[in-house]
């Protein structure tokens, strides 16, 4: 019997032990989870606080902010990326509205590269500013994988050498542009719900799953 009561009480001791550790992992998961919600909660306050100083209303700032985190959710791009994307339209002049409108046609040529969607937007926000297109500004959207010369050539049947011309004569205008970017990214256009194609790739998948759990970690 002697016997027999050490080993249960050095089971029950070992039983003790493994719940005591598996107790505090659980805590230790749970104490990360919750920090990491509030990192996230932190970026979307610090992103509403931003958007309503650049709209000058709450309520326009909370709306496309909660757009974004669900474009963010739908597509392979993570919601910093559309956001700091977002700013960068908003600081060249574009509305809210506007800039969103934008975003959707920059995520489809871009193929749901955070990278280059910036650097297009970057280009298309120069040319919009300043009101003209400049050649620097087409190199850098051929490079970061957008022709637009390419496309209005295609369209129009203009040669690649009257659009360059017409470039350094000023007279080929932001309009045109932006039609080559609606035309690339509408039903029949090479980049035609790229985004959506690029969502269903491992990579996109795991982009999607991460700001999703970003949004419930939030929200827990």
């Amino acid at each position: 019997m002697k016997s027999a009561l050490s080993n249960v009480g050095k089971g029950l001791s070992t039983t003790m032990k493994v719940g005591a550790t598996a107790i505090a992992g659980a805590s230790s998961a749970l104490a990360g989870l919750i920090g990491y919600g509030a990192k996230f909660n932190a970026e979307i306050e610090q992103y509403q606080t931003s958007f309503e100083v650049m709209t000058g209303s709450a309520e326009e700032a909370s709306k496309l902010v909660e757009d974004l985190k669900k474009m963010g959710a739908e597509t392979p791009f993570e919601l910093s990326d559309l956001a700091q994307t977002t700013q960068l339209l908003m600081n060249y002049g574009f509305t809210a509205e506007e800039a969103k409108n934008r975003l959707k046609m920059l995520g489809d040529i871009s193929q749901g590269s955070a990278d280059k969607m910036n650097r297009i937007a970057m280009a298309y926000g120069q040319m919009s500013s300043a009101g003209k297109v400049s050649l620097e500004d087409v190199k850098q959207m051929i490079e970061a994988g957008f022709n637009p010369l390419q496309e209005i050539s295609e369209t129009t049947g203009e040669s690649m050498s009257s659009l360059y011309d017409r470039i350094s004569k000023g007279t080929l205008s932001i309009d045109e542009i932006t039609a080559s970017m609606q035309r690339s990214t509408a039903e029949g256009g090479k980049y035609f719900q790229s985004m959506e194609k690029q969502s269903q790739t491992v990579s996109g998948q795991i982009s999607t799953l991460q700001d999703n759990f970003k949004s419930l970690a939030g929200t827990l």
